[in-house]
């Protein structure tokens, strides 16, 4: 059990928000046994002639009733806490890692967030649910059998602590069945994913038949899997009859020896129903360890995705938000850190000086290190070494979310939501006039073909923007970007993938584009291959091996 200790500890944390309303579910649960045990003791003792047929009925009605309520509290708790379980690892995720999985995949991620939290349901409802009511199923029947027979009470207080163990010895056995039944249903879906995302590449490389095969090997890895926890379950499951046919016989041992003794009352029956009533919760104990040893494997994927360790560490006290669009760096070095250590230098001292309003164009060849520099100044990525101040700020004494609203980007990889062109331009916006979207797309080249469209700016763009050609997608990206409110506008190769008209027409038309949302010009630094001599720049460095040497005056 201790190796399933720590994430089920972790996991109870994440659900403590809705502890109030799954403890009541458990309390109603709870109620509902002790009907169905009122409604046999009453069945039992009715045969003698001490209740009525209403209390029969009274109980039958009361119980399917409570039932139905434990199913609603119960359920709608559990599901909002996993709601937000999910998001909270999402923002954990988010927090962690910024720039995307990096060394990891994407698509595994995605088979934490929906299977593994899905997974956590066991631990409440086939878990610790089943687990409390036969702890109290017991209890009740121990108390009921204890006027009649002690006997027969301390062997149902013995039967529950047995079926515990039995339920705690098998998660215990299953820990390692549930693991590798956790980690190959991840595989699969993240298999899946990307085999799907990159449908198109494997069509047109030919390897559709290549990754079929490797979902086969992925699918009878998880089936492997599963037959290992069924036939543990099984052995759990036939674990739980003995139990409960073992306390039957019990029971109708007690019953004999009363009836030779002449002690068959209604109030002996009534107390021996009970028991058979218990059983029922006490003979399926055996299957909650399956639940649990299968939710301790989830949460702790869980919480290996929500602890990563954060790429910048965020300062204690957040400085001022910066005054204005000034950037002043001096003697930065940037490395890319490698998992297990290492790494890779890009940035070697390198000193900028921009002026609040400015436009001015960084150069380099691929490689060079410009979207290293992009990486470093939105907090991505740690700095090695080196001072940046933002609008007079210290970026070191900006949180991550505080330096990425200062400084809007648009990377090379700008990614395209599955919504509409509207849905994207104004991501994480609210208050954009209609008007600054069309003068954002105008500035993109990209208003007139807009208009054409018949749903126009509600158009679908399908996933990664796959209703638009590729230049389309890119100048999209770009207008969102100009749309955003950072005080400092960073754009890694605005015009990738643009015809040679309309890389000028978009470069000509940035002075234009940076007072879309301010009214006043924005400071507008471009990270570019090379210069077209549309661009009307202020000034130009050129960043060679790590370095960064000003062009021209």
């Amino acid at each position: 059990m201790s190796t399933l200790a720590p994430p089920l500890y972790w996991a109870l944390a994440r659900l403590a928000p809705r502890a109030p309303w799954l403890l009541a579910g458990g309390g109603i649960a709870l109620v509902v046994f002790l009907l169905n045990a009122g409604l046999m003791a009453a069945a039992g003792a009715s045969a003698g002639g001490l209740l009525l047929a209403w209390w029969l009925r009274g109980l039958a009605v009361g119980r399917i009733g409570a039932r139905y309520v434990e199913r609603l509290v119960s359920h709608h708790a559990l599901f909002l806490a996993l709601a937000e379980l999910r998001v909270w690892v999402f923002r954990r995720i988010a927090a962690r890692a910024p720039m995307g999985p990096g060394y990891g995949r994407a698509s595994d991620w995605l088979a934490r967030l929906t299977h593994d939290v899905e997974a956590l349901d066991g631990l409440y409802l086939r878990a610790l649910m089943p687990m409390g009511l036969a702890v109290a199923a017991g209890l009740v029947a121990a108390a009921a059998l204890w006027p009649v027979t002690a006997a027969g009470a301390l062997a149902a207080l013995l039967l529950t602590i047995f079926a515990v163990g039995v339920a705690l010895a098998f998660a215990a056995r299953a820990a390692r069945a549930g693991t590798a039944l956790a980690e190959s249903a991840g595989a699969l879906r993240a298999e899946a994913a990307d085999s799907l995302s990159g449908l198109r590449t494997l069509a047109a490389c030919g390897a559709l038949r290549a990754a079929a095969g490797n979902l086969a090997a992925r699918d009878a890895a998880l089936l492997g899997a599963q037959r290992h926890v069924a036939m543990l379950a099984g052995r759990a499951a036939a674990a739980g009859v003995v139990l409960a046919q073992g306390a039957l016989l019990a029971a109708l041992g007690f019953a004999a020896l009363a009836w030779q003794g002449g002690e068959a009352t209604p109030l002996v029956a009534a107390a021996l129903l009970v028991l058979v009533a218990a059983l029922e919760p006490i003979g399926a104990l055996a299957r909650a360890g399956e639940a649990l040893a299968v939710a301790a494997a989830a949460a702790a994927r869980l919480r290996e995705a929500s602890d990563l360790p954060a790429p910048v560490s965020e300062p204690l006290s957040p400085g001022a938000e910066p005054r204005d669009g000034g950037l002043v760096i001096r003697s930065l070095e940037f490395a890319w850190t490698r998992p297990g250590g290492g790494g890779c230098a890009v940035l070697a001292g390198i000193d900028l000086d921009v002026a609040d309003g400015s436009l001015v164009a960084i150069l380099g060849e691929s490689g060079a290190g410009k979207s290293s520099l992009l990486a470093a100044l939105l907090k991505l990525a740690p700095i090695a070494h080196g001072s940046v101040r933002v609008g007079g700020v210290e970026l070191a004494q900006l949180g991550g979310t505080q330096a990425r609203a200062a400084i809007a980007a648009l990377p090379q990889g700008a990614h395209l939501f599955a919504a509409t062109i509207r849905e994207n331009l104004l991501l994480a916006r609210d208050h954009v006039r209609e008007a600054q979207l069309w003068r954002a797309l105008a500035a993109v080249q990209l208003d007139i073909f807009v208009r054409g469209l018949p749903q126009g700016l509600d158009t679908w763009v399908g996933e990664g923007g796959a209703a638009l050609s590729g230049g389309q997608a890119r100048r999209l990206a770009v207008a969102r970007a100009f749309l955003q409110p950072g005080k400092i506008l960073l754009l890694d190769e605005p015009c990738s993938g643009l015809d040679a008209a309309t890389e000028d027409a978009v470069l000509a038309g940035l002075d234009e584009a940076r007072m879309i949302v301010t009214g006043r010009p924005r400071t507008l630094i471009l990270l570019l291959h090379r210069l077209t001599g549309a661009e009307r720049l202020d000034a130009v460095w050129r960043l060679t091996d790590g370095h960064l040497q000003r062009v021209g005056r």
